[in-house]
């Protein structure tokens, strides 16, 4: 899930930005990753649904977000609490809960197995 703001810095509560990204098998999430364009820190809420868009309604990262740090990477983010069964034909979106205001872009990877 890729969050670019076309050079802009990203704000808080941007959502819906990018393309949707939709698992094609179904798996177990096990770890979140976060990069960005700059050094920084960011939170953001993972939306899921079963073959639709996703909203806050369907947020799957309960209380821990996938976040940076003052960092440029975080390969593993907190997915404790998180709703991690994934089915083929789910579709992930992303919301920034939090962000510092020097990114332009960011990417959330979801991993699964």
């Amino acid at each position: 899930i890729t969050i670019p703001i076309g050079g802009t810095p990203i704000v808080t509560g941007t959502s819906g930005v990018g393309t949707p990204a939709t698992a094609n098998f179904s798996c177990t999430i096990n770890k979140a990753q976060a990069v960005a364009d700059a050094s920084g820190s960011i939170t953001v809420d993972v939306w899921k649904a079963a073959g639709a868009i996703p909203n806050s309604g369907n947020k799957i990262s309960a209380s821990a977000p996938v976040t940076l740090s003052s960092s440029q990477l975080n390969q593993d983010s907190d997915i404790s609490g998180w709703d991690t069964t994934v089915s083929s034909g789910d579709v992930f979106w992303a919301n920034v809960a939090t962000v510092d205001g020097s990114l332009t872009s960011a990417t959330v990877q979801i991993w699964c197995q």
